[in-house]
Order: structure tokens, then C-alpha cells, then sequence
């Protein structure tokens, strides 16, 4: 809370362009957000191993994830 670019950019070992990347992330994505988002990705990682998932055809899944993504987005 309350850092600067360049504080960011010192801790992550990030270039400036990197930096600024991610000031942009940070102020679009809340934490909840990225939250969801990590969990979404967990759901297809499983779901592309046959984790319950019946007859998961990769194009769904692929067409699944990124429809939540963009849903919090």
C-alpha cells in the first residue's frame, strides 16, 4: 500500500517497462479479482488432467477459462 514504481521495481527485480506493467495491473485487477482468476486457472489445469471432468474437450475448457477471465476482468 502506498509504494512507488520504484519501489516495485527494486523488490521484483523488474526493468521499468516491467514496472510500469505492472502499476497498470495493479490499479485494473483488484485482489478479488485475482483471486478468482488464480482459482479459474487451478479449475482448468485440473479439468485439462481429467480432474472432474467428463469427456472435457481442451477447446471448451480453453474457451471456458477465458470467458471467466474476462468476466473478471
Amino acid at each position: 500500500v502506498g509504494r512507488s514504481s520504484k519501489d516495485w521495481q527494486r523488490e521484483l527485480g523488474l526493468n521499468y517497462y516491467s514496472s510500469k506493467t505492472m502499476d497498470t495491473a495493479i490499479r485494473k485487477f483488484s485482489k478479488k479479482n485475482c483471486v478468482n482468476i488464480i482459482k479459474a486457472l487451478r479449475d482448468f489445469d485440473a479439468a485439462s488432467k481429467g480432474v472432474g471432468a467428463v469427456n472435457a474437450d481442451s477447446g471448451e475448457l480453453t474457451k471456458e477459462l477465458v470467458s471467466t477471465i474476462l468476466y473478471y476482468n
